[in-house]
């Protein structure tokens, strides 16, 4: 693990020695120029290697879930019968998830399916920074900052919501477009592979321009953190409503059923006060007039905002940190650009500030217990 660390580190140096501040400030020209060419050499294709084997390569009986969706898998037989199949030993009922897995049962081993589920993850993340970057002026070839998050475990343990959140916030980027079709087909694709999707149903509410006012985007998180207490109250209308029994079952759970948290006390965890911290800056710092869009302003209020109300169940609050921690590198780059600092300065304080991140979880148990891994 160590002489991963040194191989990154080396790259992002050979990486900063021919930047001119690029990554930071441009966005525009084909992947095959040679300054971009540069930026996959040294930046992309180092990150993803290094996940391949951290994440794709993981011990068949690393942490929790991996074992068990491991067991899942090797039960599934055949495309009809595999959301049953899955559910049985997995526990999970996302229509689309372990259907779709199973097109891949007859061509890969274990191994090999966790490899491509890494693989569709990081192409995923990069394709919806595609598509978000451009509304920016930012290099969309930053996307690996994202893998040095605690994103980078998630995708790990987490699998089903790390893949369904791209999807999310590309649901949001074309409903900016008015391309609304193609948003409420990336909105069901994205419920069909985790149930927490259904939060971006959400969308067409958190776009009205109420909700895109600077004193809004202040106060609305404020208030949600304030009236966190009425989490219970809430949630049990909404699932009344709703009335769906994967709902009622994680309403009971969270709720009704004791269940003894594995995330511990929320104000203790050190990515909850990155996601709100970086994502409180942005929203107070980054006026939505200075940009083309408003498609991030409005994704980052949902999330932040229903990250507080969460907070006296810290398992609910958790849940929300993937979907923050996903824009966490155009956020900071954002932020960044806000002070009157050369390009090439900005650039070597993000990729300190993402290595030093990425090290710092790396040297978290969790991470390692997750991944089965030692420095």
């Amino acid at each position: 693990m160590q002489t991963l660390i040194a191989v990154l580190v080396l790259c992002m140096i050979t990486h900063y020695c021919f930047s001119d501040g690029r990554l930071i400030w441009k966005n525009s020209g084909s992947l095959l120029r040679i300054d971009r060419t540069l930026d996959l050499a040294f930046l992309v294709l180092p990150v993803f290697l290094i996940g391949l084997l951290i994440i794709g390569f993981r011990p068949l009986d690393a942490g929790f879930d991996t074992p068990n969706y491991i067991s899942a898998w090797l039960k599934l037989d055949g495309f009809n019968s595999a959301r049953q199949d899955g559910a049985d030993v997995y526990g999970n009922t996302e229509y689309l998830w372990w259907p779709l897995q199973s097109l891949f049962i007859k061509l890969l081993s274990a191994r090999g399916w966790l490899v491509l589920n890494y693989a569709l993850v990081f192409f995923s993340v990069f394709w919806v920074y595609h598509k978000i970057c451009r509304h920016f002026f930012v290099n969309p070839l930053i996307f690996p900052f994202v893998f040095l998050t605690y994103y980078f475990v998630y995708s790990g343990n987490a699998m089903r919501q790390a893949l369904a959140l791209p999807f999310g916030l590309l649901a949001f980027c074309w409903w900016f477009e008015k391309r609304y079709v193609y948003s409420l087909l990336a909105i069901c694709f994205s419920i069909g592979l985790h149930w927490s999707s259904l939060i971006f149903i959400l969308t067409p509410v958190i776009t009205l321009p109420i909700f895109r006012k600077k004193s809004t985007l202040i106060t609305l998180p404020i208030l949600m953190l304030a009236t966190s207490f009425m989490i219970d109250d809430v949630s049990r209308v909404l699932v009344q409503i709703i009335n769906m029994p994967e709902l009622t079952v994680k309403h009971q759970l969270y709720f009704e059923g004791g269940r003894a948290s594995h995330v511990g006390s929320i104000w203790t965890k050190f990515n909850f006060w990155l996601c709100f911290g970086v994502s409180f800056l942005f929203l107070a710092t980054c006026p939505p007039s200075r940009y083309s869009s408003n498609v991030l302003h409005s994704y980052v209020l949902l999330f932040l905002s229903l990250m507080l109300f969460g907070v006296t169940v810290a398992d609910i609050s958790e849940r929300f940190f993937p979907a923050l921690l996903l824009v966490t590198p155009l956020m900071v780059i954002l932020i960044i650009q806000r002070f009157k600092i050369p390009p090439t300065i900005l650039e070597l304080t993000i990729k300190f500030f993402f290595l030093a991140l990425w090290i710092l979880i790396c040297s978290t148990e969790s991470a390692q217990q997750t991944l089965g891994f030692t420095l």
